[in-house]
């Protein structure tokens, strides 16, 4: 499954640390935002970056099938913009936490905390994408990101995100791939 996660930036470190519980499960993530990737994550709203950020976040919520919205830790209110557009995608919502207002009451699936939501993860089967990614790397011999992304129909930074886990379980080494 491919998860976005949103929450206040107070809880930057539980976002990262759940989305390395996600991965470690064999998951993607697409939210980049409490990776530290772009940057800080708290950009004050007179900052020009906030604009860039705010259509990256557009963009990594496309790419999810399942947003997480983590609920109670203030911040300006990101995450229910976030939640609307994942609800206009017809994602799937998961609530983490206590519904903070009446759209909060539509998610398809509610978590009283992190320790449940991950409970129920572990229990669920993991997309074939690794599966995918390993039989073209050895079907194709391997190549660049760009050309395992195409090969694939995925961006470049899943694919790399699928090869660093595939690595770790070594099933692969850093020579099956390279970036371009």
């Amino acid at each position: 499954m491919k998860f976005y996660i949103c929450s206040g930036t107070s809880l930057v470190a539980q976002c990262e640390a759940l989305a390395g519980e996600l991965q470690g499960a064999g998951h993607v993530v697409t939210s980049r935002w409490h990776s530290g990737l772009l940057g800080n994550p708290r950009l004050e709203l007179a900052d020009p970056a906030l604009k860039d950020r705010a259509v990256n976040d557009l963009r990594d919520i496309y790419k999810a099938n399942i947003l997480i919205v983590i609920t109670k830790n203030g911040g300006r209110g990101g995450r229910h913009f976030e939640a609307g557009v994942a609800y206009a995608l017809n994602r799937q919502v998961w609530l983490v936490g206590e519904p903070e207002h009446a759209f909060h009451l539509l998610a398809d699936r509610r978590f009283t905390n992190v320790n449940a939501l991950l409970s129920y993860i572990k229990r669920l089967p993991v997309d074939s994408i690794e599966q995918k990614v390993l039989a073209e790397i050895r079907k194709s011999g391997g190549g660049t990101l760009t050309e395992l992304a195409a090969a694939l129909d995925m961006e470049p930074l899943d694919v790399y995100d699928v090869c660093v886990l595939l690595i770790h379980k070594g099933q692969i080494t850093k020579k099956d791939f390279y970036e371009a």
